[in-house]
């Protein structure tokens, strides 16, 4: 079933998500330490846009897959004449 085909993708993808997210997060936070504003503001922009993609396919994702491939599968399953 979908419901279960998501919740197994997300415990197995799920957990690789948000450490890479982590991982890349920490790395450019390290630009925050710099005296020019440039490089901080780019170290606290690209921080932010990762924690608001890992947000969006966290919880997203399984929104957008629930309402067009269930919608997809249901119309499959119709009986056609």
């Amino acid at each position: 079933s979908l419901p279960r085909a998501m919740s197994g993708a997300l415990g197995t993808t799920g957990s690789a998500i948000i450490v890479t997210t982590l991982v890349l997060v920490s790395g450019f936070a390290g630009m925050m330490f710099s005296d020019y504003m440039a490089i901080f503001n780019m170290g606290l922009y690209i921080c932010a846009a990762l924690v608001l993609s890992l947000l969006a396919n966290l919880l997203m994702m399984p929104a957008a897959l629930a309402l067009f491939v269930g919608k997809k599968q249901w119309s499959d399953r119709s009986p056609k004449g």
